[in-house]
């Protein structure tokens, strides 16, 4: 069964982006792109952080958006937010270390 992508609203992508502020920059993502051995990292990474910071190669802002969508559509990851170069993208683990506000444990993430 695929995975769904999680919808947040506002109050969520709020909350969340109050706990980018002490996150640093996990990924870096190279000239090359996404290639295998990044989507295996980033796989690895979103199980165990759930909210990552991403740091995106010099793009112009429409193929930095196309990049930005098929990694989320890739990983079922959320987008939380695009600054410049960095971005922010958000996957519940199957046992969430993040509590969303407005989400109770007996109602999943996805």
């Amino acid at each position: 069964m695929p995975e769904s992508i999680t919808v947040l609203d506002s109050n969520q992508r709020h909350y969340l982006k109050g706990l980018l502020q002490r996150r640093k920059v996990v990924v870096t993502i190279g000239v090359k792109g996404m290639t295998e051995a990044l989507h295996r990292e980033l796989g690895t990474a979103l199980a165990h952080h759930e909210l990552l910071k991403l740091r995106l190669p010099a793009l112009s802002r429409e193929d930095s958006q196309q990049l930005v969508g098929n990694l989320c559509q890739h990983h079922h990851a959320t987008l939380v937010q695009h600054l410049g170069r960095v971005v922010s993208i958000y996957k519940p683990s199957n046992k969430p270390r993040i509590t969303l506000p407005g989400r109770s444990s007996n109602n999943p993430v996805c």
